[in-house]
């Protein structure tokens, strides 16, 4: 009993120590300069955390398993992976600069062009007029714009008040919805 006590203890206390704080910077290999905002964890878990707008990092390693990976990744450069084991050795002689090298990423051609939208008020020209429509019956009654070309609505507002309580049903754009 006393050596299975003993074992656990001895477990528990590696898990301990290997539970550790690993600081390190991600300089660019072409230009030296830090890079910000580096991506970095243990693939497949949960465990990371992201560089500084100077490169530096502090990474928390805890659990892990010898097959454990420590991939370091960001937009426009290529990821590196160190086994976790073979990090911390690392960190431990004092090599704590991770290089990335650019990736150069070569993207098809954007046409852009210009387009000129005409600003154009429909409907009441001030703000003091109103345009009450009213339902009689079972009839719908509303207002059409008909156009020739495409419209850009940049801004909509109605207001709708009502004598009774009873659902209303709204047709805008094509879409109906119930009130």
């Amino acid at each position: 009993m006393r050596t299975i006590g003993l074992i656990l203890l001895l477990l528990i206390g590696a898990k301990i120590l290997r539970a550790q704080e690993y600081p390190g910077v991600v300089i660019n290999k072409d230009t030296n300069e830090p890079i910000s905002y580096v991506s970095i964890g243990i693939i497949d878990t949960p465990f990371g955390t992201y560089s500084d707008k100077h490169g530096d990092f502090r990474m928390f390693i805890k659990d892990y398993e010898e097959t454990d990976s420590l991939r370091f990744s960001c937009i426009g450069f290529h990821p590196v992976c160190y086994k976790v084991d073979d990090f911390i050795k690392l960190s431990e002689q004092g090599l704590d600069t991770i290089f990335l090298e650019e990736k150069i990423t070569e993207l098809d051609e954007v046409v852009i062009t210009n387009t000129n939208y005409e600003t154009k008020k429909l409907g009441n020209k001030r703000s003091t007029q109103q345009l009450i429509i009213g339902f009689f019956g079972n009839r719908e009654h509303g207002i059409l714009i008909e156009t020739k070309v495409k419209l850009f609505l940049k801004k909509v507002s109605f207001k709708m008040t009502m004598q009774e309580e009873k659902s209303l049903i709204v047709k805008f754009l094509g879409l109906m919805y119930i009130i």
